[in-house]
């Protein structure tokens, strides 16, 4: 969306969704400084009020967010969502509890419920909002990412990580927010089996041994563990639960079969991960690991 910001003037719009969008990639103050501007273009337009009540609640500006609220208000006389807002402002609620709504009161009120099948998608999504410094700081000390030629929040997270002899791109697939949410128990778990080397080298059922290339990790936990065979461009991917036990599911380029739990686009960012790490150097010296 930046790239079409020079045709933003006077839309409202374009600043409503561009600010939604950084603020579920955890860059607030970048939200805010678009809400308010969206508001200068267009102050008619009803919905931009919403994002900077929310926002200017979650900076500790309450007489700032209520008076955004009462913008909205005029232009959508007794709207619901505005007047959800109004109460959470007053109640000082969080930024993640003023999101945790749905645009339909009656969906809505099931979501508050823990109904419906989205329920668990929109908590993952909340989570990408703010980063728990505890938990990011647990998965510093446990990964020492920095050393390892860390990227961050692009928009996911990703290094080189040793295993045993071997560097293998470990990825989560989610921002610092989401990945500090994901539990340093699990994480010491995720570890302790990478440090191990059993996920080291797999071979499927008639097929030649491959030996891990790439770990992908999901925000539900789920890990994607890509191996890479003899042969160019070779390479299969494994599936595991949460748990570490061995998901239903399996994809290969020597069979060319269609992905059973990923969508074709993030097939084609696993296969870019592959041609990255396919010259990946071993490991270095032990001394250098300590």
């Amino acid at each position: 969306m930046k790239d079409s910001e020079k045709n933003a003037a006077g839309c409202a719009t374009w600043y409503y969704r561009y600010s939604v969008a950084l603020m579920y990639c955890g860059r607030l103050e970048q939200a805010r400084e678009y809400a308010e501007q969206g508001a200068r273009e267009e102050p008619d337009y009803p919905w931009i009020w919403l994002q900077v009540g929310k926002l200017r609640a979650h900076f500790g500006d309450k007489s700032g967010a209520l008076d955004a609220v009462a913008q909205g208000l005029a232009l959508e006389p007794g709207d619901y969502e505005f007047l959800t807002l109004q109460k959470e402002v007053k109640a000082g609620a969080t930024l993640e509890q003023m999101e945790y709504h749905w645009i339909d009161p009656d969906a809505d009120q099931a979501l508050q419920q823990g109904l419906g099948q989205d329920v668990d998608d929109k908590q993952r999504a909340l989570a990408c909002i703010r980063v728990d410094e505890a938990g990011l700081a647990a998965f510093y000390g446990l990964f020492s990412p920095e050393r390892w030629g860390y990227e961050k929040n692009a928009p996911c997270c990703e290094f080189q990580y040793p295993v045993k002899e071997h560097l293998v791109e470990l990825s989560f697939r989610m921002n610092e927010a989401g990945l500090s949410k994901l539990g340093t128990d699990w994480l010491q778990q995720l570890k302790e089996r990478l440090d191990s080397g059993e996920w080291l080298t797999h071979t499927p059922d008639g097929e030649p041994e491959g030996t891990l290339a790439a770990v992908f990790v999901e925000q539900d936990r789920r890990i994607g563990l890509v191996y890479r065979q003899p042969g160019e461009d070779q390479y299969f991917q494994i599936f595991l639960n949460p748990d570490g036990t061995k998901a239903d599911a399996f994809w290969s380029s020597r069979k060319n079969s269609a992905p059973e739990v990923y969508t074709e686009e993030e097939m084609s960012a696993i296969e870019r991960h592959i041609q990255n790490v396919s010259a990946a150097p071993t490991c270095p010296e032990k001394a250098e690991l300590n």
